[in-house]
């Protein structure tokens, strides 16, 4: 009966880590596209940064021009524009950086799934156990997270919301 058992043991850990292999295999080729989009779309989207942030500096600069004139009793409806331009090319940057920072708050929803999974942490009793036990899986998705990096820089949420917070107050500060 000792027998018996012992293979059937030895099979079920060796499921167990043929999954846990098959299954990191699989995660390590999503972290690959990430790093490889991250290279891809790096120098495109920091152009299209760089082209509006020069975009509403300029912005700025007629709009003050135009504003001394208006002082000087020449206003007209011009001034209309520059405003205009400078909140698209404020918008576009907002839309592109959140747009990346969503896409870096989905993969953390992943590790997400493991930290807040119902019961103890090793799971000794649950589907966790098929996959090498949740502590096993946090520890390896800690050591390898899915980060979508534009130039090295990890775009979160809370980075755009900062930024952005504190470009609006600078920008209104000197309008």
């Amino acid at each position: 009966n000792n027998q018996n058992e012992s293979p059937n043991s030895d099979e079920i850990i060796e499921e167990i880590n043929n999954k846990k292999r098959k299954l990191r295999n699989e995660y390590l080729e999503i972290q690959g596209s990430c790093i490889e989009y991250s290279q891809l779309w790096s120098f495109p989207i920091l152009v299209s940064l760089s082209f509006c942030t020069q975009v509403a500096i300029s912005c700025i600069f007629v709009i003050h021009y135009l504003v001394q004139d208006c002082i000087r009793g020449d206003c007209s409806m011009e001034l209309a524009f520059p405003f205009i331009w400078l909140f698209a090319a404020i918008a576009i940057m907002g839309i592109i950086l959140k747009s990346i920072a969503d896409v870096n708050q989905t993969t953390l929803l992943i590790k997400d799934v493991f930290i807040y999974a119902d019961g103890d942490i090793e799971n000794t009793n649950s589907d966790y156990r098929q996959i090498g036990g949740r502590s096993s899986w946090l520890s390896y998705l800690e050591s390898n997270p899915l980060n979508l990096a534009i130039c090295g820089t990890v775009i979160t949420t809370k980075l755009v919301v900062n930024t952005g917070y504190t470009l609006g107050i600078a920008l209104g500060s000197f309008i």
